[in-house]
Order: structure tokens, then C-alpha cells, then sequence
């Protein structure tokens, strides 16, 4: 006998591993988004801040996109990651478009070895490493 979309029992094995997954999803969603709220939602739901066993983590999708208010929730989480790479071996530093963003991981303590990073400023890292050591550094980006 064939199982039907209408019965899911079959499925009952996999139900805390599905839950996972749909959290994990929903959370990429409303950080591509850029919904802080519904990320904490599903953050508080048990939705994994740094997956293992998908191809991007909800920071690296925030980087991407710029979102620097999204950025800042996520690294204000308890056990982010930041050397996690997605499946193109890159981390959330390599995809920083702006010296803000770029600053922000930093400050949280990512590893600045860029390999291909978005900053097109000439001497990026160079410009990075004297707004890290600049005291005024605090106030430059309030």
C-alpha cells in the first residue's frame, strides 16, 4: 500500500529531526529577510545558530546581505561561531561588503585572514587593523 501526503505517521521516526531542520530553515529565511524578530523566535525554538550539516550559517547569510542591525543580533547570541564556513569552504568575513560589517566581526573576534572578501577598499585589511588598534575606534562607528 502507497502512503499518502494525508498520512504522515511513516514520518514519525524523523519528526524531532524535521522539527530541526524546519527551524534551521525558517531562521535562514527570516535572517535573508532581515525579520530580527521571527530569528529570535526561532532562535528561542531551538533553531541552530551554527548549523553543521547545512551550506550556509544564518551570519554568513546576514553578511551577505549587508544587514548590519541583523549582524549585530546575531553576534550578540551566546555561542556564535564565527569560523564556520559555508560550503564554498568561505567564512562570514569573506563575504563582508562594508568596513562596518567587517569591523563588527572583528571585534567579536574573527580571524581577518580574508581570502576573497567583498571590502573593494584598497588595503582593507590594512584599514581594519588601524581602526582595530585606533582608540578612537569606539567611537568612530556609533
Amino acid at each position: 500500500m502507497k502512503k499518502t501526503t494525508s498520512d504522515l505517521n511513516y514520518l514519525e521516526p524523523y519528526k524531532n529531526e524535521l522539527i530541526e531542520d524546519l527551524n534551521n530553515l525558517a531562521l535562514l529565511k527570516a535572517v535573508r529577510k532581515g525579520d530580527i524578530i521571527s530569528a529570535a523566535r526561532f532562535l528561542d525554538r531551538g533553531a541552530d545558530l551554527n548549523p553543521a550539516n547545512q551550506d550556509t550559517t544564518p551570519l554568513i547569510e546576514a553578511v551577505k546581505a549587508d544587514d548590519s542591525l541583523m549582524v549585530d543580533f546575531l553576534l550578540s547570541r551566546e555561542g556564535i561561531d564565527l569560523s564556520l564556513k559555508d560550503s564554498k569552504g568561505f567564512t562570514a568575513v569573506d563575504y563582508s561588503g562594508t568596513l562596518y560589517i567587517a569591523y563588527m566581526l572583528l571585534k567579536h573576534g574573527a580571524d581577518l585572514s580574508f581570502r576573497a572578501g567583498r571590502i573593494s577598499y584598497a588595503n582593507s585589511k590594512k584599514i581594519l587593523d588601524i581602526l582595530w588598534e585606533n582608540h578612537h575606534t569606539k567611537n568612530f562607528f556609533k
